[in-house]
């Protein structure tokens, strides 16, 4: 029998000869009949005729002849040769499971004792689909060659370079590749890394999967492959169900910019963070909106490795455009998957010319626990004397409590409340949870003090949500200068 293994097959010669007890030899016969073709997985039948040779046979020699028919490195795979005598009426076992010929170990002559029974020379072949998912961090794909052994209770695969299309290994991706080895059995590990070539050659392997027909096991990683990154190595042996790295955790980036004149800045702001846990790289801070205007306040959502709790960060910019300077008023960033919460007061200028003249600052993170920062817009009715010169004053009700009454006082326009206009707030108030309603009045202060209020809107940047307060009534002496509102989800 030819083992079921690639390339087991031979088109060459093959020889026998059989040995009986006390050594006696048959003559060396080829192996030949019509229908015998030694190929891969294939039994043979053959009938030799020699003398009778004592007893029951001790053992065979196979030989593979090599010359005209064969080529350099020619090899055949034995499975097992097994011998009927007719005179004894009795069968006799040879278990090779070897090659025999050139390359691949082998030698051209195998000689092969007998056995008391049949058996199993070598392990069957199996087809392992493997799918690994590559990383959503930034710069997890990579252009360098892939490679896996698995490793299994019966041996391992061997190295197989995971050959992909160009698009494999990029940045969130899912790429599946075909394995076709000797069966591994219960599979316990696996060895996985690139070659370290090509440009930004750094990887990070969300997690491999194996799939056989014994089932499916996972190998969780969540780990870099870059020698500039994490433990530096571009190698590493996972195994079944193990710890995996750092989670990918999305962070909620609030930045809020100073009411002074000239706080805004078009130059290019970025961020990076330090955690108990690591720390990323440098990460640009962007959208599709103009950010960084005075007074406003910038959302940004930024994926990446968790780095643990927050410890300080990095904030500066670039110096580049007209007007670079900045005035940073504070920093609140919510890791979503954990609902962790800092704040970075600042309160100072990021500009080239004056004070100190940094653009780059490390801040460290203050306690706000049952705190928060609402972000208040008031939108202003667009009728002609809708406007107010009168403070405005807010209370914001939740499932929790209800805040102090909280001045809207420093907006991103000079001028505010009036006709038409949307003014933009920053205050720090108790933590009321659900938001629910709101209190807002004016004092009724300065000339012209009616107010036409449209609607309200107020985001509890804690949470990241949203809630509307539609009004369009006049607050008014007459009418009475506060309005309750019911809140409305947005």
């Amino acid at each position: 029998t030819t083992g079921d293994l690639p390339g087991a097959g031979t088109n060459a010669p093959i020889l026998l000869t059989l040995v009986g007890p006390d050594g006696k030899a048959s003559e060396e016969t080829r192996l030949e009949s019509p229908n015998a073709s030694f190929a891969r997985g294939k039994t043979d039948v053959f009938a030799v005729k020699t003398d009778y040779l004592g007893g029951p046979l001790t053992k065979i020699r196979v030989r593979l002849q090599s010359g005209l028919f064969t080529f350099v490195g020619d090899a055949w795979f034995l499975d097992k040769v097994v011998v009927y005598s007719e005179k004894d009426q009795t069968t006799h076992y040879f278990l090779a499971g070897a090659w025999i010929g050139e390359g691949k170990g082998a030698t051209l002559t195998r000689e092969i004792s007998a056995s008391d029974k049949d058996g199993h020379t070598y392990f069957p072949m199996e087809t392992y689909t493997v799918t690994i998912t590559t990383g959503k961090c930034r710069g997890a794909g990579t252009d360098s060659n892939v490679f896996i052994i698995i490793y299994g209770e019966n041996g391992d695969s061997g190295r197989h370079e995971l050959d992909a299309p160009v698009s494999a290994f990029e940045k969130g991706s899912v790429d599946v590749f075909r394995i076709h080895c000797t069966d591994l059995g219960k599979i316990s590990r696996i060895r996985i890394g690139h070659d370290g070539t090509g440009i930004g050659s750094g990887w990070f392997c969300e997690s491999v999967k194996i799939s056989s027909k014994l089932g499916e096991v996972t190998f969780p990683c969540r780990r870099w492959f870059d020698i500039n990154e994490d433990d530096h190595n571009i190698e590493r042996e996972l195994y079944v169900d193990g710890k995996p790295g750092r989670a990918l955790a999305l962070y909620r980036i609030t930045v809020i910019t100073g009411l002074e004149t000239g706080a805004g800045t078009d130059s290019n702001v970025s961020i990076a963070l330090f955690g108990t846990d690591g720390q990323t790289e440098k990460m640009r801070l962007d959208n599709d909106k103009n950010n960084f205007e005075r007074g406003h306040i910038d959302v940004f959502s930024i994926e990446t490795l968790d780095v643990g709790p927050l410890k300080n960060i990095v904030i500066g910019h670039d110096g580049k455009g007209m007007g670079c300077a900045w005035y940073l008023d504070k920093i609140f960033i919510v890791n979503e998957a954990t609902n962790q919460r800092w704040a970075f007061p600042c309160k100072k200028w990021f500009d080239p010319s004056k004070g100190d003249k940094k653009t780059e600052r490390t801040l460290d993170p203050v306690v706000i626990s049952g705190v928060t920062t609402f972000q208040v817009k008031v939108y202003t009715g667009s009728a002609r004397g809708s406007g107010t010169d009168a403070n405005v004053f807010i209370v914001i009700f939740g499932t929790k409590g209800k805040t102090n009454e909280l001045e809207l006082k420093y907006g991103d326009n000079l001028n505010m409340f009036e006709d038409g206009q949307c003014d933009t707030f920053a205050v720090d108030g108790a933590d009321v949870g659900e938001v629910t309603q709101i209190i807002i009045r004016h004092d009724n202060s300065g000339f012209g003090a009616d107010w036409l209020l449209d609607k309200v809107e107020v985001c509890d940047h804690g949470s990241g949500l949203w809630w509307q307060f539609p009004c369009n009534a006049w607050l008014e002496k007459s009418k009475g200068l506060s309005k309750t509102l019911k809140a409305i989800k947005m």
